[in-house]
């Protein structure tokens, strides 16, 4: 069974905005992590 779990990055770019990152947990082995495009303030 996988999981999902997302998060605000720690960098923020010139703008103050920072990428939400999204996690994937497939098993113990197999985990990814993904930039989702989405910039969101980074003080949220």
């Amino acid at each position: 069974m996988s999981k999902f779990s997302y998060n605000i990055s720690s960098v923020a770019d010139q703008n103050g905005e920072a990428q939400i990152m999204i996690r994937i947990y497939v098993s113990r082995e197999q985990r990814f992590r993904v930039k989702s495009g989405i910039r969101v303030d980074s003080k949220r």
